[in-house]
């Protein structure tokens, strides 16, 4: 999607949640579980980021892998330190995005994610747990914990969010939750792939550009930018890839205070930042941030 279409969405998204629902003949339970769906999607979309922004920095460090591979290079927009303990662990991982870092995906970041390893990133059981320092995705500044437990090499990843906010625009969001990533796609081409359009050399960062993600489980709470609290849980797993901020397929159930339950639906697989909630029955499409 391009900067224009992106800002759009932004607009439509926050600006507008409460006219789309309205014009697609939502009732306010129906209105208010909209905001919900799209402060939730929006939260769970950073939170996936932030672990997927680690899981790149982490696979191209020798020094956080058992592999024995030549040391990596580092994005060409941020900076990636590892903090080496006497050789052991628990090890620092700093990945710095200065003021503006922009990506292929046209996602601008700011700031650092401090990311403290337990073991090698390759090894089940190791921990990661990632704390924001004046990070921000495009205008959301997000702060809170990411935890990550590896089990395995290609997961699943078990994550623990505690603690997130996210402001923007004078508003902001709180959400805390649990999920279980699977790498879905992608596993063959990693960091040190051999490149076959340049002999002798490695892929890089363009390897992850095939990943993709199953969120296979999860739940979690949040209030959204009304203040309203909300729960949820993954009812179908949710698809996510590298080549596309959102969430692309997959279903999530909704349950707001002194609302209707609802089904969040997220779409068939396509690229896009549309999804639907079917509130008892009436059916609100809206954006996604």
């Amino acid at each position: 999607m391009n900067m224009t279409m992106r800002h759009f969405a932004h607009f439509a998204s926050i600006a507008g949640l409460a006219l789309l629902a309205s014009t697609t003949g939502c009732k306010k339970q129906g209105t208010d579980s909209v905001m919900a769906a799209a402060n939730n999607s929006l939260a769970l979309m950073l939170s996936e980021d932030i672990r997927t922004q680690v899981h790149m920095a982490a696979s191209a460090q020798m020094g956080l892998l058992n592999k024995t591979e030549a040391l990596a290079e580092v994005p060409a927009c941020a900076t990636v330190m590892l903090t080496d303990n006497a050789g052991g662990y628990p090890k620092t991982l700093t990945i710095t995005y200065g003021n503006s870092c922009m990506d292929n995906n046209g996602v601008v970041r700011q700031g650092k994610l401090v990311c403290t390893f337990s073991g090698p990133y390759d090894a089940a059981g190791s921990t990661i747990d990632v704390v924001p320092q004046a990070y921000g995705f495009d205008q959301y500044m997000v702060e809170g914990t990411n935890s990550i437990t590896v089990n395995g090499e290609t997961g699943p990843y078990a994550v623990s969010v505690s603690g997130i906010t996210v402001t923007w625009d004078g508003s902001f969001i709180t959400w805390n939750g649990s999920r279980e990533v699977e790498w879905e796609g992608g596993t063959e081409t990693q960091y040190f792939t051999p490149d076959t359009s340049l002999p002798g050399d490695i892929m890089g960062y363009n390897a992850f550009g095939d990943d993709t993600w199953h969120i296979t489980s999860g739940n979690g709470t949040g209030n959204d930018r009304d203040g309203h609290p909300y729960s949820y849980s993954v009812a179908t797993h949710l698809h996510s890839a590298m080549d596309c901020r959102y969430i692309t397929e997959g279903q999530i159930s909704l349950m707001s205070a002194n609302r209707t339950d609802a089904s969040v639906d997220y779409g068939d697989g396509e690229c896009d930042n549309r999804a639907s909630l079917d509130a008892d029955g009436d059916v609100s499409n809206f954006i996604l941030p």
